[in-house]
């Protein structure tokens, strides 16, 4: 069977300068200085997770041809009319190809923890998610996976999601991130034409939406000190605690406005330098610093149903 030889990279920084306050890796420091790094290269190198868990059971990925046939990217979209609904992530009608209605189609070049071979498990990087897909139940279970390699996808099998995705911490992200996958997701976040999902995921990260933590439209038919009010002072209360909730949720809804646009220029005004400079931002900075998650992926099987009316229809 081919093999997909990702390789991973551990990255030293050379003597990254110490700013005027004695801090090392904040915004401040250069994209110049970001790129001051020498690779050490450990191909079989895994997230914790993955490391963790048993090979898949020979008798579900028996039917693995040792030839493993390739297709083209046009023609795996065009077969299965897939339609991005996150990174890598495709929603299709039921096709009767794949199982559900699911499928990935994932690059090696920038995706250095996949399989790397079929019927293993590995992993992949994302920078957000959209949970719009929970539209469709277990959007996340028996996926078809599908790996670039060069100009070619190959189908690696059948994949789950059951672990919740893990923030990779700054370390992680420092010495097993190479440089040029942060620029592809820094390319990526500062698209124009970015899904309008992925806007809103950024909207909420670069600029926390606010949370109101005033009076809600309730009245209260006893004193804070516990006396019980009669039925005239009961509306009097009323009256004056709607009055002061009202003011406050007017008050809070113009802010929540406001807050709106700064975070719609803040994302519009998005540059890749500044989504690089967000991957050195240290975690106790005032603007949100950047972290990608693990998205661990771990084979159920190969379904050779898939694989064989792939081919009949190549």
């Amino acid at each position: 069977m081919d093999s997909i030889q990702g390789s991973s990279a551990v990255f030293v920084a050379n003597g990254a300068p110490r700013s005027d306050d004695g801090t090392h890796g904040s915004v401040r420091q250069s994209v110049e200085d970001i790129g001051a790094m020498s690779l050490v290269i450990e191909p079989d190198w895994k997230p914790a997770y993955i490391r963790r868990l048993t090979n898949v059971d020979r008798d579900l990925i028996a039917d693995i041809p040792f030839r493993n046939e390739s297709f083209s990217e046009k023609f795996i979209h065009l077969m299965l009319r897939g339609k991005e609904v996150s990174p890598g992530m495709y929603l299709c009608d039921a096709s009767g190809i794949i199982p559900t209605r699911f499928y990935y189609v994932f690059d090696a070049k920038v995706e250095p923890y996949l399989p790397k071979n079929p019927g293993t498990h590995g992993a992949k990087l994302s920078a957000f998610f959209n949970t719009d897909i929970y539209i469709v139940d277990n959007p996340y279970d028996n996926v078809a996976l599908f790996i670039k390699q060069s100009d070619d996808l190959h189908y690696f099998g059948q994949y789950n999601q059951p672990r919740n995705s893990d923030r990779l911490g700054y370390d992680t992200q420092c010495e097993r991130v190479p440089d040029h996958v942060k620029m592809y997701w820094a390319q990526k976040l500062a698209d124009p034409h970015r899904a309008a999902w992925l806007k809103a995921e950024m909207m909420k990260h670069f600029c926390p939406e606010m949370r109101y933590n005033g009076r809600l439209p309730a009245g209260k038919t006893v004193t804070p000190g516990g006396t019980v009010l009669s039925e005239v002072d009961i509306e009097a209360e009323k009256e004056r605690y709607w009055a002061k909730a009202k003011h406050e949720l007017f008050n809070f809804a113009r802010r929540v406005r406001s807050w709106k646009e700064e975070a719609e220029m803040e994302v519009f005004t998005t540059t890749v330098e500044k989504m690089l400079l967000a991957f050195e931002a240290t975690d106790a900075d005032e603007t949100p610093a950047l972290r990608l998650w693990w998205e661990y992926l771990v084979c159920t099987g190969w379904d050779a149903g898939v694989y064989q009316r792939l081919w009949d229809l190549k």
